[in-house]
């Protein structure tokens, strides 16, 4: 529920923004082009072995990376992240690194708007216990 919270207001201040420009600028015949970003945080717990899959939409066509932003209790673990396309079932890999620690971050280039997914797993299959993380995407 956070990471949808955090995509509605931002998408909300842009289409705001363009309404008030277009609107309340008389004199203005062009329309703006704004390259804006958004920002979602997906937290959880990664147990051994496991995974925790995150679907979302990009708006445009654009840059698109994912950074592991927390680990805990073990900053040090290494875990993998991955970006995929979302195919109403499952995320199918586009890229990954298996070899993650916190602040590593994985980029793709969206070439359409649609619906992407972010995973971050135990790619090693030797987390001791289980893991509190924290990813972030960034997209257009």
């Amino acid at each position: 529920m956070r990471a949808m919270h955090r995509l509605k207001y931002p998408a909300c201040q842009l289409v705001l923004a363009t309404a008030c420009y277009s609107g309340c600028s008389g004199n203005s015949t062009t329309t703006p082009t704004t390259t804006s970003t958004l920002t979602i945080d997906f937290t959880g717990t990664l147990t051994p072995n496991g995974s925790a899959p995150y679907q979302f939409a990009t708006l445009a066509a654009g840059q698109v990376s994912i950074e592991l932003m927390s680990l805990s209790p073990d900053t040090t673990s290494v875990v993998g992240l991955e970006l995929g396309v979302w195919d109403g079932t499952a995320c199918q890999r586009v890229v990954h690194n298996d070899s993650v620690q916190v602040s590593t971050t994985v980029v793709a280039d969206a070439s359409t708007a649609g619906s992407l997914c972010a995973s971050i797993y135990d790619s090693t299959g030797t987390l001791p216990r289980p893991e509190a993380f924290d990813i972030q995407a960034v997209h257009p």
